[in-house]
């Protein structure tokens, strides 16, 4: 078990390293003086950087509130799950991030966490990808009304499911 986690916590250790130089570069880039003007531009580099921040901080909420209100195995938790499910799927399917800056995002999220909390936390996601399965089959509709979520973007598309995936996957390993 001990080898997995070091596992687990090398392998997170290696992406953030390269989550870290790819925003460093981003940011030189977004910051830099317009031969023009002698200020930061507010071009395309600008518009693109606001994109990515409201991104990276979207992603950042919804494992926040699965980190802070899924409870597997208590009352209620499968409607939780359905509804925090519904939550991650709606920013999969508004999400324009590719599989690598996914990766990067969810390993930025987890690396300042302690392995407790990181081992907490896969359980908690695990059970909200279980419920990803539930909502996206044949019943999910009434499983969402069910569970009050009133408001989501279902169906979502493959390519949403396929991001929660990654997300997922990142964490388990």
């Amino acid at each position: 078990m001990k080898k997995i986690i070091c596992a687990i916590l090398t392998g997170t250790m290696l992406l953030t390293l390269c989550a870290c130089g790819t925003k460093k570069t981003e940011t030189s880039v977004s910051a830099s003086p317009s031969p023009e003007t002698g200020s930061a531009a507010p071009s395309e580099t600008a518009a693109a950087s606001p994109s990515a921040s409201a991104e990276t901080k979207t992603l950042a909420s919804v494992l926040d509130d699965i980190n802070a209100h899924m409870e597997p195995g208590t009352a209620g938790s499968g409607l939780k799950a359905a509804k925090l499910a519904a939550e991650l799927l709606d920013w999969a399917q508004t999400s324009s991030l590719s599989t690598d800056e996914i990766k990067a995002q969810t390993v930025a999220w987890l690396s300042p966490k302690g392995n407790d909390e990181q081992v907490a936390f896969a359980g908690k996601l695990g059970a909200v990808n279980n419920a990803v399965g539930q909502v996206t089959g044949d019943s999910g509709k009434e499983l969402l009304q069910e569970a009050g979520v009133t408001d989501s973007l279902y169906p979502w598309s493959d390519e949403a499911a396929a991001a929660v995936k990654t997300v997922v996957d990142t964490v388990t390993g």
